[in-house]
């Protein structure tokens, strides 16, 4: 894909050396495509190491996606949020359909947010964490009335077909690396009613054309696949979901951990009318006006998906 893989490190310096990854090639996790442009590079946000990766665009099908990636390049942090909801999970918590009898299962994947459980189950939804390991589920989870699965995902699907009323996806579903099985799988799983709310960044945000590569919503290498609403739309009615509703969201968190970024790396280059520019930019007057009317536009950081099998 890329001839020259030592052309996504850099050095700070001609004598500090940087141990070089081993870097694999990956298909477009949507359509399986293993033909793409590069379309961007950037940093991550998690390692010391000044590394950069790159973002390609499937010939076939448009996504954005990251490749190549470097072997054991591991999982971004993801804590648990005990308190007050984080705004896509408040927004998942107001949008949820109330179920049509008590008891109804709610699966849940990604991140687990103590302050969004109790919010949805008085609603009458038994919520079920989904993850591979047991030990990832904190015990608050538990003590909050909250319920978890694990294992594969496949035999789950097998063993639970239908038996599902809504899966609720959250910071979690664009880090894999097979998105048609996934969206297969849960297909199968919810009820022929069911409801599946799906929150991913959105690559039309506001943010994204604010900062570029050092927009905190890429989290490259750990985001694999990078979504406009256009091509999760597509994937999702190729797989057989109808879309009810999409809506964006903002993410100050987002904005202001990108604006010093950006303030940080170019400020000191910078003087005079560039130097204005890059204040404007990062200034907390300019994240306000982003966060308060991107989603008007559909600009926000985080596109909002509600989609029910068909």
């Amino acid at each position: 894909m890329i001839a020259r893989y030592e052309a996504l490190a850099r050095r700070e310096s001609l004598t500090t050396p940087i141990a070089m990854p081993t870097w694999y090639d990956v298909p477009c996790p949507v359509c399986g495509n293993d033909q793409a442009d590069t379309v961007l590079q950037a940093p991550s946000w998690h390692e010391s190491e000044p590394r950069l990766y790159a973002v390609v665009q499937c010939r076939a099908c448009a996504t954005w996606y990251t490749n190549p990636l470097p072997q054991n390049h591991g999982q971004s942090p993801q804590g648990t949020n005990p308190g007050k909801p984080d705004p896509v999970h408040a927004h998942l918590a107001d949008t949820l359909p109330r179920p049509s009898a008590a008891g109804n299962w709610l699966l849940h994947f990604g991140p687990l947010d103590m302050a969004w459980l109790t919010q949805v189950r008085p609603c009458g939804w038994q919520v079920l964490a989904w993850n591979e390991r047991p030990s990832e589920i904190p015990a608050a989870w538990y003590d909050r009335g909250g319920l978890a699965v694990f294992g594969a995902l496949d035999e789950l699907a097998q063993s639970c077909r239908h038996q599902i009323a809504a899966i609720t996806a959250y910071d979690w579903f664009e880090r894999q690396e097979s998105l048609r099985q996934i969206l297969e799988h849960w297909h199968t799983l919810l009820h022929p009613n069911g409801w599946l709310l799906l929150a991913v960044p959105n690559l039309d945000s506001a943010g994204f054309l604010t900062f570029g590569s050092l927009w905190r919503g890429l989290d490259l290498p750990h985001r694999r696949v990078h979504f406009r609403a256009g091509t999760l739309s597509r994937c999702l009615v190729q797989t057989g979901w109808h879309i009810r509703r999409i809506r964006t969201l903002a993410c100050a968190a987002w904005l202001r951990e990108s604006a010093e970024r950006i303030w940080h790396d170019y400020a000191p280059s910078r003087s005079g009318w560039h130097r204005l520019r890059l204040w404007w930019r990062t200034s907390w007057l300019s994240q306000a006006l982003i966060v308060r009317t991107s989603p008007w536009f559909g600009r926000g950081d985080w596109l909002v998906v509600f989609a029910q099998p068909r």
